[in-house]
């Protein structure tokens, strides 16, 4: 059994590394939260090993290690032997409960770790296939998770418009330290984009999807709706980045956490992002 103080490294990992997401669960019932902010938690785990460890093989490593300790678990096995990670644990029993598509986890994974190979996307498709595999994801788990019905186009939009949203953020120092972009090349060479086009190109992106779910939001659930408020953050987040003297590198495009959280709140109340 997972302890107290488990769970409450757990929170922490959804709190600092996916804040909106983990925000977004505190507006939520109570029968779902636990499983979105543990879904939170995972996505956030993937998403930083690439920062934290430079060296391409340890990274690769800790990437094979969630996969086996996620096969270990079994999670189809009402009898499968605990892995010793509270977080892999955690999402099998997750699982159990709501019968996730475990195609969709291990997705997450092979998504986050070509983040470690620094070769840019041959093309704008493949760059979307990974938003897919990452960001739609975690957002079509979390759906489940917290009783959403929605159809896998409107997962599929979410994931496109957050997760190009979140690689426009990062696009010029990640471009400058030569680290993946996540940029296909049929859009920029991210070694000679001195205009900027990359991160332009992942803002037209964000900003496409988030008018196809507009469009679609007066039939979506509530569940849905709120599975789906970190997306209130990205217009805000864009404006302000194109302010003078804002980093468009710091986190959010320079949003604070408490106006994150203030978005995030008036969009629940408003019903709408």
């Amino acid at each position: 059994m997972t302890s107290p103080g488990e769970l409450d490294e757990i929170r922490g990992l959804a709190r600092t590394f996916e804040y909106d997401r983990y925000m977004t669960a505190l507006l939520m019932p109570r029968a779902g939260r636990e499983g979105v902010v543990l879904l939170a938690a995972f996505g956030g785990e993937l998403r930083r090993i690439p920062d934290l460890v430079t060296e391409p093989m340890t990274a690769a490593i800790r990437f094979q290690r969630w996969r086996d300790a996620l096969d270990t678990a079994a999670p189809a096995s009402e009898g499968a032997d605990l892995t010793g990670n509270p977080l892999a644990d955690e999402l099998v029993a997750t699982d159990r409960r709501h019968q996730l598509p475990w195609g969709l986890v291990h997705g997450m994974i092979d998504a986050e770790e070509t983040a470690l190979d620094a070769t840019p996307f041959h093309d704008s498709g493949e760059t979307r296939q990974h938003l897919v595999k990452s960001e739609a994801a975690l957002f079509e788990l979390s759906g489940l998770v917290a009783g959403a019905r929605a159809p896998r186009a409107v997962w599929t939009e979410a994931g496109i418009a957050y997760g190009a949203f979140r690689r426009a953020v990062a696009y010029e120092e990640r471009r400058r330290r030569g680290a993946q972009t996540l940029l296909g090349r049929d859009v920029a060479d991210p070694e000679r984009d001195v205009e900027g086009a990359g991160r332009r190109w992942f803002e037209a992106q964000a900003r496409e999807a988030l008018d196809v779910l507009r469009a679609r939001w007066p039939d979506m659930d509530a569940a849905t709706r709120r599975i789906l408020l970190p997306l209130a953050i990205i217009e805000p987040s864009f404006a302000r980045s194109s302010r003078p003297g804002v980093s468009p590198a710091s986190t959010a495009g320079g949003l604070s956490a408490l106006a994150r959280a203030s978005r995030l709140l008036w969009a629940h109340w408003r019903g709408g992002f």
